[in-house]
C-alpha cells in the first residue's frame, strides 16, 4: 500500500522500471535492492541510513554482514563444530522463553534445528518446555514422516504430537484453544 500511497503524488509519473520488472519475470524478485517496478519510486536498501539536509539527499551504509575466514585447510570435524556454534548461537538468538515448539518433519532442517534446540536448553540448564509438531498424511499422501520425525523427537526427549492431515479442513482448529496453547 506504500508504493500506491506513494504513486498518487503528483510528481511520481506512472512509468515502469522495466529492468525490475524483467528482474521479477526472469527471477521471481527485484534483483536490485534499491529500486522498484515503478522508474520514480526508490527504496532505501538494508542497512542503509537516509539523510536528507538542505534540499540534499544521502545515503549511506550502516552495517555489512561480518565475513567469515574461509573453511580451507580445515579438518570435517572443525568445519562441523564452527558450523554447530553458528547455528547455536542463531538458534539461542531466537529462544526468548523457556518454551519451544517446532514443526518437525522426517527430513534434514527441522531436526537439525532441533537438536540445536535440545543443545541450547540444556545449556541453559533450566526446566524448558519443548515440544514437536508433524502432519502426517496415512492415506491422503503416503509417506514415512511419522516414522522418522518420531525417531528423531525420540532421541531429543522432545514429546510429539501427530496431528492427522488425511482427516483435517482448512481452519478447522483455527479458533481451539486447545490447538493455540
Amino acid at each position: 500500500n506504500t508504493l500506491d500511497c506513494l504513486r498518487h503524488h503528483p510528481g511520481i509519473s506512472d512509468e515502469l522500471n522495466d529492468l525490475a520488472v524483467a528482474d521479477f519475470l526472469l527471477f521471481d524478485n527485484n534483483q536490485d535492492l534499491s529500486t522498484t517496478a515503478f522508474a520514480d519510486i526508490l527504496r532505501l536498501a538494508p542497512a542503509h541510513t537516509l539523510q536528507s539536509e538542505a534540499g540534499r539527499v544521502s545515503t549511506s551504509r550502516y552495517w555489512t554482514l561480518p565475513e567469515m575466514a574461509p573453511l580451507e585447510g580445515l579438518r570435517p570435524q572443525e568445519c562441523l563444530a564452527q558450523f554447530r556454534a553458528v547455528l547455536d548461537t542463531a538458534v539461542a538468538d531466537r529462544l526468548r522463553t523457556n518454551s519451544a515448539a517446532i514443526l518437525m518433519s522426517g527430513g534434514l532442517d527441522s531436526p537439525t534445528i532441533a537438536a540445536s534446540l535440545r543443545r541450547v536448553a540444556d545449556r541453559r540448564n533450566v526446566s524448558c518446555d519443548l515440544r514437536a509438531y508433524t502432519h502426517i498424511h496415512e492415506r491422503l499422501i503416503p509417506h514415512e514422516e511419522k516414522k522418522y520425525a518420531g525417531l528423531v523427537a525420540h532421541s531429543l526427549n522432545l514429546p510429539i504430537l501427530f496431528m492427522d492431515g488425511d482427516n483435517c479442513q482448512i481452519y478447522d482448529v483455527f479458533d481451539d484453544p486447545d490447538f493455540c496453547s
